[in-house]
């Protein structure tokens, strides 16, 4: 999304510390997941719908990693200042259609949730052609379909709005 910083002038130590902290309360969230959630169920931890978080937390510590050694061994000439590519306007947007995605997965289901997520955030990103807009939307729904339900035999529950439209 932003072009990435050749010149060590325009790195950014804050970057790298916000990075560091995500990635340490990610870590935090990891490890205390088991507490978290109710694990003493028939099936393996793997095939309920604790398995998604625990893979994209697990991702978010791997990708913190980078960002904790530079600020571990950063020199003095990376400066603490904000870089001219730092404001995150897209990136604070796409973290907010986050939220409103895990908030619609009980609602609405993961399947017309992740399409909403996938086709509003490739919008709000610049992708406007209708392969990238509308087909990449489904074809990742459906791999995400295929994965967590079918392969992996993870269960999500009935969303709420279709346990209202039901009643």
């Amino acid at each position: 999304m932003f072009p990435l910083a050749e010149d060590k002038k325009e790195r950014s130590r804050i970057e790298d510390l916000v990075r560091a902290i995500l990635g340490i309360c990610a870590a935090g969230i990891l490890i205390s997941s088991p507490w978290n959630v109710d694990t003493s169920g028939p099936e393996p931890f793997y095939k309920g719908p604790l398995i998604f978080p625990i893979i994209a937390l697990g991702i978010m510590v791997l990708a913190s990693l980078p960002s904790i050694w530079r600020l571990l061994r950063s020199t003095a000439e990376v400066p603490w200042a904000l870089g001219k590519y730092s404001i995150p306007y897209k990136t604070g947007l796409i973290l907010l259609l986050l939220i409103a995605f895990l908030v619609a997965i009980p609602w609405l289901g993961l399947e017309l949730s992740s399409l909403i997520f996938l086709g509003v955030s490739l919008k709000v990103l610049g992708y406007r052609s209708p392969i990238k807009g509308i087909l990449l939307p489904l074809l990742m729904t459906a791999l995400l379909w295929l994965v967590f339900k079918q392969l992996l035999g993870v269960f999500f529950p009935i969303p709420r709005l279709w346990e209202l439209l039901m009643d």
